[in-house]
């Protein structure tokens, strides 16, 4: 898991291999090995995190990660950000279907839905 801190919410983003959606990161795109934004999940407790395991990431990826950090920071907010406005105005989209935010929102601050909303 890539750990993510925004706003008052922290994130684990999962890594994965075939992702075959724009919501990632890729740290090695030819194998589309990397961080799948959209299966990321709030984690609620600190105690949730086990730190008493070390964890074990192709150094490939590590590289990558430590490199362009910032870089995944940027496009994960901006992928929170847009899903929160599309919701708060109403809207679904087909490309969001699959997103694990769907169920985190009220720690993301949309709980209330307007009814109008358009299906997938």
């Amino acid at each position: 898991m890539f750990l993510i801190k925004i706003e008052k919410n922290t994130f684990a983003i999962p890594f994965r291999t075939h992702i075959n959606h724009r919501f990632s990161f890729l740290t090695v795109p030819a194998e589309k090995k990397g961080i799948d934004f959209s299966k990321a999940v709030v984690i609620y407790k600190s105690s949730y995190i086990d730190n008493t395991r070390k964890a074990i990431i192709n150094r490939q990826e590590r590289k990558v990660i430590m490199k362009d950090e910032v870089k995944i920071i940027n496009k994960f907010s901006k992928y929170v950000r847009d899903y929160k406005s599309l919701i708060q105005k109403g809207e679904r989209r087909f490309y969001y279907a699959f997103s694990t935010l769907q169920y985190f929102h009220q720690e993301l601050g949309i709980d209330n839905i307007k009814t109008n909303s358009k299906e997938y």
